[in-house]
């Protein structure tokens, strides 16, 4: 079987979809698929690593990254010709032109197609752009899902959030996975933080990911202020790219919160150096008011760090499984959370254990490429009719 994958980029600075898709293309190639992945690049940062075993097709970069849209004609040519040599062809996220382009070139070569939309379209992100993506929503969005031959979901509360946009599309659940093993290698590659950054030190509190709306910072800064009063010594550590130009506001927010010499921003940081800043922190924390399944989280749960989250990202596995703690989004609960995990040496230790056990066990990559491996082979049982969708576009059309 041979998968043509579709991302809008395959920057280290585009968030959690460009590294799931290099794990998983990686693992489904162990399993013996045969795996291409479009994507646009950036001028800005390096581009993800992907394994041996997939091939990737670079399309130049884009002219508006935000939008994903290419300086050249390359995307469209290249795709062209690689969704004609596949049995399969896998778009990842929405919103962005390559996945527009994806879509309709398989449409017109009659190349059955699967959509992930990354957490896109849970309520949260829709309310963003909401113009914007209420026109792209009635003039291709709808028909583009109406017309692919399944949809890979996140959780469960994603999947009830495209049911409701998409009734009759066939959908699965299937997690994100992480390669746990590589993460151990990148962990030898960098034994110590000071390799990192030359002026981190110990104990630190740490925040990784995109500076975005959704991500909770402001009620970050409020939870690490609270906490501080009861433990100086602590520092709160961010790391992510700041692609809306948040960092002043939240910098001006931390020296009016008298936090601003305990807060520090390190930019992106890539790896191997991520994950050595992840397991020498005392608990990762991430105050998001929508996630899909954050990629960062996972791998601060693989590291060994405890990890204490908001409800919206739903993973409530975290608490269940005594690796960390699940609040409301609310500052004060989010500090005593944290306040808590602090104060109980023993229970932490405890909950680092538990961290990686839950990630060994429950989003391991060989199960995420497995269960997707099956999805495949599902959708291209029903390939003998792979666009009869014109009754599902009609249902969703009011949406």
């Amino acid at each position: 079987m041979k998968v043509l994958h579709v991302l809008a980029s395959d920057s280290t600075s585009w968030g959690g979809p460009p590294r799931v898709v290099r794990d998983l293309t990686g693992e489904l190639g162990r399993l013996g698929v045969e795996n291409v992945v479009v994507a646009l690049s950036s001028r800005d940062s390096p581009p993800i690593k992907f394994s041996n075993n997939t091939t990737l097709v670079e399309c130049g970069i884009a002219a508006i990254p935000k939008l994903a849209i290419p300086a050249s004609m390359n995307l469209v040519q290249k795709l062209v010709r690689e969704i004609g040599a596949a049995d399969l062809v896998h778009i990842h996220e929405l919103w962005h032109l390559p996945h527009l382009v994806g879509a309709l070139i398989s449409r017109v070569m009659d190349v059955p197609y699967i959509v992930s939309p990354h957490g896109e379209l849970q309520p949260w992100p829709l309310t963003r752009h909401r113009l914007l993506k209420r026109i792209a929503w009635l003039s291709y969005e709808k028909q583009i899902l109406a017309d692919c031959l399944g949809i890979h979901t996140l959780t469960s509360l994603e999947k009830g959030a495209v049911t409701a946009l998409c009734p009759g599309i066939p959908l699965v659940v299937i997690p994100n996975g992480l390669d746990v093993r590589q993460i151990d290698r990148d962990l030898e590659v960098v034994p110590s933080l000071r390799a990192v950054h030359g002026r981190l030190t110990q104990p630190y509190l740490l925040f990784v990911g995109r500076l975005a709306p959704e991500k909770g910072l402001d009620l970050l800064l409020d939870a690490f202020s609270i906490v501080h009063r009861a433990r100086r010594e602590m520092s709160l550590v961010l790391a992510g790219p700041d692609e809306f130009g948040l960092w002043g506001a939240l910098k001006e927010r931390a020296r009016d919160l008298g936090i601003a010499q305990r807060v520090i921003y390190l930019g992106t940081v890539n790896e191997p150096n991520k994950y050595r800043l992840f397991a020498s922190a005392h608990a990762f924390l991430l105050p998001s008011i929508s996630e899909g399944l954050s990629v960062s989280l996972l791998e601060a749960l693989a590291c060994g760090t405890p990890a204490i989250i908001t409800t919206a990202c739903n993973l409530p596995e975290v608490e269940t499984a005594g690796a960390g703690r699940v609040v409301e989004p609310i500052p004060e609960l989010f500090a005593r959370a944290v306040q808590d995990t602090l104060q109980d040496g023993t229970a932490r230790e405890k909950m680092k254990a538990n961290a990686r056990q839950l990630v060994s066990s429950r989003f391991s990559i060989r199960s995420m490429a497995t269960k997707m491996l099956v999805f495949y082979d599902e959708v291209l049982a029903r390939q003998s009719s792979p666009f009869s969708g014109g009754g599902i576009a009609a249902a969703i059309g009011n949406n």
